[in-house]
């Protein structure tokens, strides 16, 4: 409990050590997320592969240097878990690739890796549901969704690095 004082210091103590601190429901919440995942015969066989979790990946691009936290990375693939409110269906997720610029997401990391490693890895998404049952999807980003997501990327990148050489950065105008 972070109301009182000893709660609040065993948070702090607990936050510095590294270890995630959780309010109670929310972690029934991740724990029924993570059950989901795992019984998902393909998330599971993803997640078992060889791998790490939350890589941090940092390499030059457009004359500045861009960083991603890959959420599992291993040979040859990418993966990301994210929740979803929309249904993991396959047109509901479609519309959120689109609308929280996802493709952009897998394009950049797919980038990231082939400058820092030389290869191209596969990208996929675990998509879990918020509310139950949980539903749980897995979708490869395929060359289409990898196209529109690199063409974002690099004008993304290229006002960014705009920005930065010229210090003015552009606004809504």
């Amino acid at each position: 409990d972070r109301r009182s004082s000893a709660g609040k210091a065993r948070a702090a103590e607990l936050a510095e050590s590294g270890a995630l601190v959780l309010a109670p429901d929310r972690l029934e919440q991740v724990r029924a997320w993570s059950g989901a995942i795992r019984a998902h015969p393909a998330a599971r066989k993803l997640l078992e592969l060889p791998g790490e979790n939350e890589l941090a990946a940092l390499w030059p691009a457009e004359n500045v240097y861009c960083k991603a936290r890959i959420d599992r990375y291993g040979s040859g693939f990418i993966l990301d878990l994210k929740t979803t409110a929309g249904g993991a269906g396959k047109r509901e997720w479609q519309r959120a690739i689109d609308r929280y610029a996802y493709d952009l997401q897998a394009a950049m990391y797919v980038e990231g890796v082939r400058a820092i490693t030389g290869t191209t890895p596969v990208f996929v998404w675990i998509i879990v549901e918020k509310d139950p049952p949980h539903d749980v999807a897995v979708y490869e980003a395929d060359a289409s969704v990898l196209a529109s997501g690199t063409a974002r990327y690099l004008r993304t990148l290229r006002m960014y690095a705009e920005g930065v050489r010229t210090g003015v950065w552009r606004g809504y105008s």
